[in-house]
């Protein structure tokens, strides 16, 4: 069984993919295992809203992205809550990091948003105190595993992101 991704690119399937695809059963056929991993979320609606929220503020639109931060929190609202209660005239920075983290909780790309706008040691300061004391520079990049550079020839070379693991750590390059 063949699929064309696109007309330059032919995927094939093999019998088993085939079979599997018409009738459902899985022969544990590696070629195959693939196929049964299930539905997957790859971009939620809401993280559009955000994101067009996030560039209209950016470009000065705080009115703009307050329009998109407001079918979020209308659809959010709770059926006795009144308009005034959760419409924004005009967003702010904050006011896209806060729905951020209330839309996208526990979906993992708080961490991407504050990279993005170097915002870790402001948001830490205001809501994390503890951690805002600990916070580094090297912070903004995540961590290499020891496990993955005791597995490179290279790790010295390669480095670790100004972790310290490796004598090419990278933290005197910091700013």
């Amino acid at each position: 069984m063949t699929f064309s991704v696109n007309k330059n690119e032919v995927i094939s399937l093999g019998d088993g993919a085939a079979d599997f695809i018409a009738n459902g059963t899985n022969t544990n056929d590696a070629r195959t295992k693939w196929l049964h991993i299930g539905d997957m979320y790859i971009m939620r609606m809401a993280e559009i809203y955000l994101l067009a929220a996030e560039t209209e503020q950016m470009l000065g639109n705080g009115s703009k992205a307050a329009e998109y931060l407001n079918v979020l929190r209308k659809r959010a609202a709770r059926s006795t809550a009144t308009e005034s209660q959760w419409k924004l005239a005009s967003a702010t920075e904050d006011d896209i990091f806060d729905e951020y983290a209330r839309e996208m909780a526990g979906e993992f790309s708080r961490w991407a948003l504050l990279k993005r706008h170097n915002a870790f040691e402001t948001r830490l300061e205001k809501y994390n105190k503890r951690a805002a004391k600990s916070f580094k520079p090297y912070h903004y990049n995540r961590p290499i595993s020891a496990e993955f550079l005791s597995t490179i020839l290279n790790s010295e070379e390669y480095g670790d992101n100004g972790y310290g693991q490796t004598s090419n750590s990278g933290i005197e390059n910091f700013k």
